[in-house]
């Protein structure tokens, strides 16, 4: 029978609700499972420090507020899909098509209610004009670069993930996403080759980057991005 709360992925086991406390749990058990002494892998205690920071982020900057728990919705799915696309080189696609079609709800809401502020969008055409955006622009770049190389140069996934932002936050933020995003993407793929070795056709996964230029857009004052808004 599988557990209904958290489990062990190497025992199966369930989890009690000591062994479940973000953080602690992992110091206090040594990072091993309590049933099977198995290695407790690092990145959960990560996760729950970065979900942490993001939460204490959004109350510092938007307050106990609707925009708030947006936003905090958003960089948290953005930590689930860095993580992911680190270890499996993919976004799935149960995150990013719900999160467009939230994204868009929440516009219309917005609209007609008023209820969010920046950095949520303001308006139903804003969104979709972020998705087309956003999407749009990184399907063309990844269909050029396809067509003059013959080879995959950017996935589904970061298009999907664009289509998210641009959802959420409107088409302003669409440049200087993709700006910052790129930026960090590129020093990240020369470290890699210069530490790893390899070509230029090496793989990287540019979902967390793009994640990173999206928190950046949204909490640090870049006079760069301001122009856009």
């Amino acid at each position: 029978m599988k557990p209904l709360r958290s489990f062990c992925p190497e025992c199966k086991n369930q989890l009690s609700w000591f062994e479940n406390v973000p953080v602690l749990s992992w110091v206090a058990l040594r990072a091993k499972c309590r049933h099977c002494t198995k290695p407790i892998p690092g990145q959960y205690p990560l996760v729950e420090i970065l979900s942490a920071i993001g939460a204490t982020a959004c109350l510092l900057h938007f307050g106990l507020t609707p925009t708030g728990f947006v936003i905090y919705a958003l960089v948290a799915v953005l930590i689930a899909i860095t993580f992911i696309d680190f270890e499996f080189k993919i976004i799935p696609d149960l995150i990013s098509f719900p999160g467009m079609i939230i994204g868009c709800v929440l516009s219309i809401i917005s609209q007609y209610s008023g209820i969010f502020s920046w950095p949520v969008t303001q308006s139903a055409f804003d969104s979709l004009l972020g998705i087309i955006a956003g999407g749009g622009f990184f399907y063309a770049i990844g269909l050029l670069y396809l067509r003059l190389s013959g080879r995959e140069g950017l996935g589904g996934g970061d298009i999907k993930l664009m289509g998210v932002t641009g959802a959420v936050l409107g088409v302003k933020s669409v440049v200087p996403i993709i700006f910052a995003g790129s930026l960090f993407g590129a020093i990240a793929g020369v470290l890699t080759i210069f530490l790893r070795g390899g070509g230029r056709h090496t793989e990287i996964p540019f979902g967390p980057w793009l994640a990173l230029g999206t928190v950046i857009y949204i909490f640090v004052n870049v006079p760069f991005f301001r122009v856009f808004y």
